[in-house]
């Protein structure tokens, strides 16, 4: 009986190593979304900056507002993708908690907005910074949703 017992402990205990050690290696690639995405973000930053037209910048002009959807929608979902990466962690801030992915983006975006000044055929706008903000707002309500549904946390 011994015997039986022992081997059961000892099979869960190799279970659940793997099991860690899966997660760990999510975990790592769970940074990756966020890193592709972040890039795709920067090529597109790049080719506004040097005034290159592309397919997406002619989609957005297709589009009634959609230079401010893109905002909304590409700096959202990088903020989603970093808060889900970062399982939400949070931080205090007064008396509120902020999400620290949605926080490190949001700063992005106001650096990334103020750099525009710099730029003669870029324009500083405050109703795009609102869209970036509108947009990881959004989607850290929506990432704090996936994890509560998934049970991230």
């Amino acid at each position: 009986m011994k015997l039986i017992v022992g081997k059961f402990i000892n099979n869960c205990q190799t279970h659940i190593l793997k099991i860690n050690l899966m997660r760990k290696k999510q975990n790592h690639i769970n940074y990756l979304y966020p890193l592709a995405f972040f890039l795709f973000i920067c090529w597109i930053i790049y080719m506004a900056n040097a005034n290159i037209n592309n397919i997406f910048f002619d989609l957005i002009n297709m589009v009634p507002g959609g230079d401010k959807l893109g905002h909304f929608f590409l700096f959202g979902m990088l903020a989603m993708l970093v808060n889900l990466a970062l399982n939400c962690r949070t931080f205090k801030f007064k008396k509120y908690n902020l999400q620290l992915g949605g926080s490190l983006i949001f700063i992005l975006t106001i650096f990334e907005e103020l750099s525009q000044h710099f730029f003669p055929n870029r324009t500083l706008d405050i109703v795009d910074l609102i869209a970036n903000l509108a947009g990881i707002l959004f989607f850290n309500y929506l990432s704090t949703r996936i994890a509560k549904t998934y049970a991230l946390k």
